[in-house]
């Protein structure tokens, strides 16, 4: 207990200095490799062993030997080197962005077609970096990165929450999927109106954009059934249950053979992709992730990110 309450005394600087005096047994070259002067080092060697409360070397005309207490000194000196200099280290690449913890949330349809790609890349050049991914509809994601349980968030119709701060990425193209071949023409709102429809819930994007479509048209589904997935929507279309409307990028992941997709007018419609951050993003790693993200939306814009090559 004595010993360890006599260790919280002990400076790196001292620890520094008994290293390089048990390493050169000679106080003018240990303090040539220190940058300090002879008497600065004899200095602080007696402060050393001072708080030691024994003698950590002996002096003869020539050299400093360790005593038998600066041989058990040793291990204990160096083990607290290595690990302040491991601590410095790797809080050094935390400022740079090269550790650290990044909280990424993502709309499900985004997670799927977008992320394979963006991590890949970013594990590149962030090896050390942990990720915790969540998948969630906007309005929980906003919600989190306004709490601090995201770090950052990729979706659609953010709310502005206060303190935040949005970034238009690039718009996903809202498209028909009818269950039979039905041509490649653009379709219109009002004959979509005309057939049965495979709603998304309420709590989806897609629903918000699924209705106002129909509004401006002036028409609605001749019948309407509502699931809670892009996927079950597009098993409900293989079934016969009607067509529904999905979000263009959202074809990659799912298996549409056998569906006609067509693009819809009148209106035209788009998911606005954006990626919401903090006033201040929480570490050097999401401003890393961040400007990332926005360097590959710059091709997602004139690409379908969805077949975007590496950028």
């Amino acid at each position: 207990m004595h010993s360890e309450a006599l260790l919280v005394n002990y400076t790196l600087r001292q620890l520094a200095a008994f290293r390089a005096i048990d390493n050169h047994r000679n106080i003018t070259r240990a303090a040539k490799e220190l940058g300090l002067t002879q008497s600065g080092l004899s200095a602080m060697l007696r402060e050393l062993e001072a708080e030691a409360g024994e003698a950590l070397f002996s002096r003869t005309t020539r050299r400093l030997e360790p005593t038998p207490a600066g041989v058990a000194f040793r291990p204990l000196a160096e083990r607290v080197l290595q690990e302040s200099a491991a601590l410095a280290s790797t809080f050094r690449d935390y400022r740079s962005g090269g550790r650290g913890l990044v909280r990424l949330g993502l709309m499900p349809s985004l997670a799927a077609v977008v992320l394979p790609d963006l991590l890949r890349e970013f594990r590149r050049t962030h090896p050390l970096v942990e990720i915790d991914l969540v998948e969630a509809h906007a309005g929980t994601l906003s919600e989190m990165v306004q709490d601090g349980s995201l770090s950052v968030a990729l979706g659609t119709a953010f709310a502005l929450g206060r303190d935040l701060h949005h970034d238009h990425l690039w718009q996903d193209e809202i498209v028909a999927v009818l269950p039979e071949p039905d041509g490649s023409d653009p379709l219109q709102w009002s004959d979509l109106a005309k057939r049965d429809f495979v709603a998304i819930k309420d709590s989806a994007s897609l629903r918000t954009l699924s209705d106002a479509g129909f509004r401006v048209s002036g028409g609605m589904p001749r019948t309407m059934i509502e699931v809670g997935s892009m996927a079950t929507a597009i098993a409900f279309v293989r079934a016969g249950f009607g067509c529904t409307i999905l979000p263009r990028s959202a074809l990659a992941m799912l298996v549409s053979d056998g569906l006609t997709i067509r693009p819809l007018v009148a209106p035209a419609l788009a998911r606005d992709i954006s990626m919401i951050t903090p006033a201040q993003v929480p570490n050097a790693a999401t401003a890393a992730l961040c400007d990332l993200i926005l360097r590959k939306a710059a091709t997602y814009r004139n690409q379908r990110p969805w077949t975007a090559a590496d950028g």
